[in-house]
């Protein structure tokens, strides 16, 4: 059975849960061959916390998480090229948004999709500022500062 890569999980810990889901019984030189040489932890300590320990039962919880990952990953996929077709028409913003110091290309996807591009519907920068919940609040009452 081939398992889906996941592609925000360690090649190391990907290896070890595709042997493990396989039902292979993992062996210190084996376990030399999937893990990474910049893993900290030693191969010793990673035979022991594996071996013996997991049945049946743990492979198939396991793999129910695992291919539930891979789904999600998929999902996710999907739905970053979506927003990337949808954002086509406002390539030139996007890029001006991502030369904007803290400012990436997500958080330009989410300005461009919260405000738009037609800054003419905002009074003011304020008024732009206010509306984006990032203007500084003065709060205060009777004299007294709140925070």
């Amino acid at each position: 059975m081939a398992i889906r890569s996941i592609r925000h999980f360690g090649v190391s810990g990907r290896r070890i849960l595709e042997a493990i889901l396989n039902g292979e019984k993992i062996e210190t030189d084996g376990l030399r061959k999937m893990v990474d040489w910049r893993t900290k932890a030693s191969i010793t300590d990673i035979a022991n916390a594996i071996n013996g320990r997991i049945r049946r039962h743990h492979r198939d919880m396991l793999r129910y998480h695992w291919e539930h990952m891979g789904y999600l990953e998929e999902t996710i996929e999907e739905l970053e090229k979506q927003i990337e077709q949808l954002l086509s028409p406002y390539r030139k913003e996007v890029e001006l948004l991502d030369g904007i110091t803290g400012v990436n290309k997500a958080a330009a996807a989410t300005f461009i999709a919260e405000m738009g591009v037609d800054m003419s519907v905002f009074k003011s920068a304020k008024h732009l500022a206010s509306w984006a919940g990032v203007s500084p609040g003065n709060y205060e009452s009777a004299g007294k500062k709140n925070e």
